[in-house]
């Protein structure tokens, strides 16, 4: 992940530049970035966006709200150290939503391949 890198990496890397003797120094008046992660644990939590699509049930949002959501479960991941209860709540999210579910578009229509022999 690039989480908290390129950001200061490139900022350390223009005040080095601009200390130069005889250069024309850069002058940022701002920077766009295009989605950026800036913190795990509210940046990747999407239960209520999946729920109000009715993608996921009520009962499946209080057990992400309460048991595990995605930050939790990246963190756990990350780490090697993931949780049956982690396991089980998105195990029974897949279920509950199939395995076509594009979470990051739900509008998107999903591409779907022929079946063999049809």
């Amino acid at each position: 992940m690039v989480v908290g890198h390129y950001i200061p990496q490139l900022a350390a890397l223009l005040l080095d530049y601009n200390k130069q003797p005889n250069i024309k120094p850069v002058k940022l008046k701002a920077i766009a970035l295009g989605n950026p992660l800036l913190d795990i644990k509210i940046s990747v939590n999407d239960a209520e966006y999946l729920w109000s699509h009715g993608v996921i049930s009520d009962e499946m949002l209080m057990l992400k709200n309460t048991v595990c959501n995605e930050s939790k479960y990246l963190l756990e991941l990350i780490h090697h150290n993931l949780s049956k209860e982690c396991t089980k709540v998105f195990q029974r999210m897949q279920e509950e939503m199939g395995s076509d579910t594009d979470t990051h578009d739900l509008l998107l229509p999903t591409c779907l391949l022929p079946s063999v022999g049809v």
